[in-house]
This record gives C-alpha cells, structure tokens and sequence, in this order.
C-alpha cells in the first residue's frame, strides 16, 4: 500500500515539473513574440490563463496516468502547480497582489489539471490499440 503511495506522489511531482517547463517555455515563445512585435501585450491576460491551463492539463495528465483516483490526483496536481505559480510573484512583489488575478489562476489551472486527468490520453490509446488488434 506504501508502494502506491509513493508511486502517487512522485507522480504528482513529475506532473508538475511537466506542468512548470511547458509553462515556462510557452512564456518565452510569448515574450519573444512580444518583443519581435509580432504581439501585442493588450491580451496578456487571456495568453496567460492559456497557458497556465494548457500547463494545467499536461500536468494533470501526467499526474494521473496510471491511477485509480485520477480526478482527485489531477485536481492537487493543478493546484499545487497554480500555488507554485502564485507563491513566487507574491513573495518577491508582496505590494502588488491583485487577489482576483490569483483567484482566477487557481481556478483555471485546477480546472485544467481535472480536465487532463480526466482526457489522459496515455491509457484512453492502450485501450484504444487493443480493441483495434481484437478487430483485426
């Protein structure tokens, strides 16, 4: 039971390491978007709930491959990844904390980390490549 235990956190942990790099690298293909003029920063609020979700959902996925609560694995996946986004801005600029911008970065990303432990398209394939070999 232990063994499941640890195997589960160390998948939350892998989940949101996933989930950090693909945002951190979505963020400089945006800045250098940015910065070339190919972008313009009036949508930076919608680009950055995008990407905190579309972290979200690879974090979840990865999260919750293999387990038997993966709803509930997905869902702390996207929110301890969202707190790791909002502990850090917070701390190092603690006079300009707009609550209703972490509210929503919350939101979205345990939004995301439920949607992608419920697609987790690594176990829907195996059963999908398995029902097409029995066809065939």
């Amino acid at each position: 039971m232990s063994a499941t235990k640890s195997k589960g956190n160390g998948q939350i942990i892998k989940g949101i390491v996933f989930a950090m790099a693909v945002s951190a690298l979505l963020c400089v293909i945006y800045a250098l978007l940015i910065e070339r003029g190919k972008c313009s920063a009036d949508s930076a609020d919608i680009v950055m709930s995008a990407i905190v979700m579309l972290g979200a959902i690879i974090g979840g996925a990865i999260s919750a491959a293999g387990s038997t609560r993966r709803l509930i694995i997905g869902l702390a996946s996207g929110i301890i990844f969202s707190l790791l986004l909002v502990i850090i801005p917070v701390l190092a600029y603690p006079d300009s904390v707009s609550w209703l911008k972490i509210a929503r970065i919350i939101a979205v990303a345990a939004a995301g980390g439920a949607i992608g432990s419920i697609v987790n398209l690594g176990k829907s394939n195996k059963k999908f490549h398995k029902s097409r070999k029995k066809r065939i």
